[in-house]
This record gives structure tokens, C-alpha cells and sequence, in this order.
């Protein structure tokens, strides 16, 4: 249970570090997101070394399946957070940024919920953990309060034209238009 609260509170810093962000934006609250990513992963990494009685076997293909599925979803994520959108202005710098709308960001508003639920999921059928597959839906609701709140009430303050972003680009959910534009994103850039 603990390791649950622990990325709770990796969640929690997330809130606070785009409360943060679209304040004041004081500069010794910008190391909460890092600290709530490493919170989450160490969570993470404690479920996987300390629930040893929670664990259930898959034939090996699909263990093989579900491992290259979890690492597409990992490398999906990291991208999405780190790569896809200017780290130094994102994560350094802090409030006032351009708004990311291509690429992963043309899918739907926040693609790194679908990552990271399908890096637990797929991690967990891959290792067979159900403590990794609960974390996986706790994680992931958490995640959906989180982006809740920085779509109705931080992003809009953070980031100028982001009430006509909302409105052209969906929530969660993709659209057959919305996937077109992320892979012509793509393709302009190869």
C-alpha cells in the first residue's frame, strides 16, 4: 500500500508544479516535476521488488508480446513528456510557453495518459504482476485528475491559445483527422 501512496504523492507534486507554473512561478517549486517523476518510479521499482507473492505466469510468446509492447509505451512516454515538446522551456524555464500542437500533441491533448497506462498494463501481463496492473489503474486515475486540472485550469493560463487548441484537438480520445496530422507530422519531418 505504501508504494501506491508514494506515487500519489509523485502526482501530488505534478499539481503543485503546474499550480506553480501558472502563478508565480517560484523557482525552488520547479524541481517538483522531477521529483514526482523519480517518486513515481520508485514506486514503481518497489512493487516490482517487494510483492513476490502477487505474481501469475503467461505462455512465454505473450510475455515476449506484452515486453515489446512495454517498451514501445515507455519510449512513447518519455518521448511525449521530454522530447516532443522544448524540455529547457518546458521544464527549466517554466510559465509562458508556445503550445506543442503537432506530432503526438496533434492525437489528442494529453497522449501520455495513453502511454503510461499501457506502460503498466503491458509491464505488468509482461512480468505477471498484479501489483504492477493495480498500479496501472491507480496511477492512471490519478493521471486523468491531473490532466483534468491542467486542461481546465493550468494550461489555459500557462500556455496562450490554448482555449483554441481544446477546441480543435480532442481531450483523450483520437480522431481519424487527428491521427492524419500526427503521421503527416511525421512524414514532413523523414
Amino acid at each position: 500500500m505504501g508504494y501506491y501512496v508514494i506515487g500519489g504523492i509523485g502526482f501530488l507534486f505534478f499539481v503543485l508544479y503546474d499550480w506553480n507554473q501558472a502563478g508565480r512561478n517560484f523557482t525552488y517549486l520547479k524541481p517538483l516535476f522531477g521529483l514526482g517523476c523519480l517518486l513515481i518510479a520508485a514506486a514503481t521499482v518497489g512493487l516490482w521488488v517487494s510483492e513476490p507473492f502477487d505474481r501469475f505466469e503467461l505462455p512465454l510468446l505473450l510475455q515476449l508480446v506484452f515486453w515489446i509492447l512495454t517498451f514501445m509505451s515507455g519510449g512513447l512516454l518519455v518521448y511525449t513528456l521530454f522530447f516532443a515538446v522544448p524540455f529547457k522551456q518546458a521544464y527549466i524555464e517554466g510559465s509562458r510557453q508556445e503550445i506543442m500542437t503537432e506530432g503526438v500533441y496533434a492525437l489528442c491533448r494529453h497522449p501520455g495518459v495513453w502511454f503510461l497506462f499501457f506502460l503498466y498494463v503491458f509491464s505488468g501481463l509482461a512480468g505477471g504482476r498484479a501489483s504492477i496492473l493495480i498500479a496501472g489503474v491507480l496511477f492512471s486515475l490519478m493521471n486523468l485528475i491531473y490532466v483534468f486540472l491542467q486542461d481546465r485550469h493550468f494550461f489555459p493560463k500557462i500556455f496562450s491559445g490554448y482555449a483554441a487548441y481544446q477546441q480543435r484537438t480532442g481531450f483523450l480520445i483520437p480522431t481519424p483527422k487527428s491521427i492524419k496530422q500526427c503521421i503527416r507530422y511525421y512524414q514532413k519531418r523523414s
